[in-house]
């Protein structure tokens, strides 16, 4: 279902949560994509550093198939969400999460 890649790897989308939108980030694109080649990263709020989550492949289908993305209106719809010091995937806030990777130390020293 999901990859993670090397920090070096080639990605086609590069994606930034952030604290201050909920905790939360949710992408949107067409399903004949069914291969997302993702960079994420998050931050506390617009105007404050980034942190690299990492370099990830997702496998929309099968994260579909077993609950944890959706689709809508011929799209893939994939969340994101930060749950104490947790990167996750998730449908929303109630339904289960795969963990993607923490969020460093130096990310709450600020």
């Amino acid at each position: 279902m999901i990859k993670r890649l090397e920090d070096n790897a080639l990605t086609n989308r590069s994606w930034n949560g952030r604290d201050d939108i909920h905790q939360h980030y949710t992408g949107h694109f067409p399903l004949r994509e069914h291969m997302l080649w993702l960079a994420l990263s998050w931050k506390k709020e617009e105007h404050t550093p980034l942190f690299e989550i990492g370099n990830f492949r997702f496998d929309m289908q099968s994260l579909v198939d077993a609950g944890y993305a959706r689709v809508h209106d011929q799209e893939y719809v994939i969340r994101f969400q930060r749950t104490d010091r947790n990167i996750e995937v998730a449908v929303n806030r109630s339904s289960p999460a795969l963990q993607l990777a923490s969020l460093p130390e130096a990310y709450f020293e600020r």
